[in-house]
């Protein structure tokens, strides 16, 4: 092969090399150490995410950094495509989970869940 000639051009290596990337619409309840650690990664990626934690100011660095706040565990989940849940203990899951604030028509019919 002569100098200067390449068996892939540019253009078509960004072809193959390019993606389409797909974000989420996400709802997070639990913004402690971990779950908010998750949330940074997330809204970092150019995903929207809807968070709720008992203390608000907690959060602040969240909403800050783009994240939307909710006033209730089911204003997440309906704002949200997938829930995630990331509170310390079944006691903690148990409150989040029960009870009107979760369950009077809490999600859309696609809505997902995680609940750790």
């Amino acid at each position: 092969m002569p100098f200067g000639e390449s068996v892939v051009s540019r253009n078509q290596l960004r072809n193959v090399v390019s993606r389409e990337v797909y974000t989420a619409n996400l709802g997070f309840v639990g913004l402690g150490v971990m779950g908010s650690r998750m949330v940074k990664r997330l809204l970092d990626a150019g995903h929207g995410v809807t968070g709720y934690n008992r203390t608000k100011s907690k959060a602040q660095w969240l909403l800050d950094a783009g994240m939307k706040w909710a006033d209730t565990p089911r204003a997440v989940a309906k704002a949200a495509e997938i829930t995630i849940t990331m509170v310390t203990n079944t006691q903690a899951l148990q409150a989040v989970t029960s009870g009107r604030r979760w369950h009077s028509g809490r999600t859309r019919q696609q809505g997902k869940f995680i609940l750790t």
